[in-house]
């Protein structure tokens, strides 16, 4: 889960960090000052709860959180829906973040990204799964991987 510690204060949830980082580190802003531009930034987070999240949350449980045995074909199902909806993400791109530049939208997609990382780097059923790139059976960078790195980013 996304969170943050900033001077005293606790917070979590992407989208509520990034509202609070706006408001409070203005000069670097997350959000886009035009306002197409901002509204689009504000879907993509809100479309990474409704359609990301559920696709990748079916594989986690699958590959990590399962108790019972998989049946078979589950986990390439599971992967398949995820390949499906990250090519219609990829799309969006426009350079290396969507809108141009580092934005809300970037920040909403991360975690999610980050958990398949996590299951890449696992021993599970679904390791190796391609956590980027849009071609079924890709696998980009080294087969190693580390698992679930921690994320540290400096405000100031």
């Amino acid at each position: 889960m996304p969170a943050i510690l900033d001077d005293g204060f606790a917070h979590w949830e992407s989208a509520a960090i990034v509202e609070y980082l706006e408001g409070r580190y203005a000069r670097n802003p997350l959000l886009p000052k035009d306002p197409r531009t901002r509204a689009v930034a504000r879907r993509l987070a809100a479309e990474a709860d409704s359609y990301i999240a559920p696709v990748v949350g079916r594989l986690a449980d699958l590959a990590l959180y399962r108790e019972t045995p998989v049946e078979p074909g589950e986990i390439e199902k599971a992967q398949g829906e995820i390949l499906d909806e990250l090519a219609s993400w990829e799309r969006q791109m426009t350079g290396p973040y969507f809108l141009g530049a580092l934005s809300l939208a970037y920040f909403a997609v991360f975690p999610h990204l980050r958990l398949l990382r996590c299951i890449e780097g696992s021993a599970s059923p679904a390791a190796g799964f391609p956590t980027t790139g849009s071609r079924r059976g890709s696998r980009p960078g080294s087969s190693k991987s580390r698992a679930c790195p921690t994320m540290r980013v400096s405000l100031r």
